[in-house]
């Protein structure tokens, strides 16, 4: 992490690791990173507090990530997290709270999930009043 943190890594992608449990503090070291995309890691159970020094984050990607079932509760100090996707993540019961402290979100996407998309629903759903801010919300789960 430190070769990408001195050479001011702008875009992250970690793909198909099938034994990667946990993402390692230093990742906060990246401070100019602004797209973190994490793919088909069927092992990874959380992801680190240190992601609050990530203070140029505008985009997160959380694709086929099973076993992960919540946020830090750090992320919720991004002050530029423009983008969220949360798709086949299906160990997410809930959204956390800081969800709606996150006043530059402009777009959330959640798929196949069918739990956490009933609760996402507009009007309906146990934590709308998380995303009725945000203007672009997408909601597929599965059976969409």
């Amino acid at each position: 992490m430190n070769l990408a943190a001195r050479m001011g890594a702008r875009k992250l992608l970690v793909d198909k690791c099938d034994a990667l449990q946990k993402l390692p503090e230093q990742l906060g070291e990246l401070c100019s990173l602004g797209n973190l995309q994490l793919l088909d890691l069927p092992s990874l159970t959380h992801l680190p507090e240190s992601m609050q020094r990530l203070t140029s984050l505008r985009f997160l990607n959380l694709i086929e990530c099973h076993v992960l079932t919540q946020l830090p509760e750090s992320l919720g100090e991004l002050s530029t997290l423009r983008t969220l996707w949360i798709q086949s993540c299906r160990g997410f019961k809930s959204l956390p709270s800081f969800i709606g402290r996150l006043t530059a979100l402009e777009e959330l996407l959640i798929r196949d999930n069918a739990e956490l998309v009933g609760r996402c629903r507009e009007g309906v759903g146990e934590d709308w009043h998380l995303v009725s801010h945000i203007p672009y919300l997408e909601l597929l789960d599965g059976a969409d």
